[in-house]
């Protein structure tokens, strides 16, 4: 049987489960793949949508760090324009797909990590503390 302070303990922790569980539930993800018409192919939609990928891939390039880093490999700005340039418009939709991954901070992935081990010390903690009483054996001399 449950005494009552371990009884407490199981419904915090119950809370706290629940809550967790149904906040990844409703949490939003990145998935924006949709289906095209072939309607759409023959209207000029991909062609739009290759110029609009084009732009962001350009913005990309424009980055500082990207130009320096394309320097240091040996690559100048107009190589890589021609190499572009030659993409077929599935490649061109793969790369700006792949910039849209990309995180400006890198992957948050390790901040979860630790949150969760620290959240499992923490229930460890809490279920293994016991309650100590100090009392004299001499009744108080």
């Amino acid at each position: 049987m449950l005494f009552s302070g371990q009884l407490k303990k199981f419904k915090i922790v119950f809370a706290v489960m629940a809550f967790l569980i149904f906040y990844t539930g409703i949490t939003p993800t990145n998935i924006s793949a949709l289906p095209i018409s072939s309607s759409d192919v023959f209207s000029g939609q991909i062609s739009a949508e290759r110029k609009i990928n084009e732009e962001k891939i350009a913005s990309l390039l424009n980055s500082e760090i990207i130009e320096k880093k394309l320097t240091e490999i040996g690559l100048s700005r107009q190589e890589v324009e021609n190499k572009l340039a030659g993409l077929t418009d599935e490649q061109i939709n793969t790369l700006a797909n792949k910039i849209d991954t990309i995180q400006a901070g890198g992957s948050a992935g390790w901040i979860i990590a630790v949150l969760v081990v620290l959240a499992l010390i923490g229930m460890l903690f809490f279920f293994t503390t016991h309650d100590v009483k100090v009392t004299p054996r001499d009744g108080g001399r």
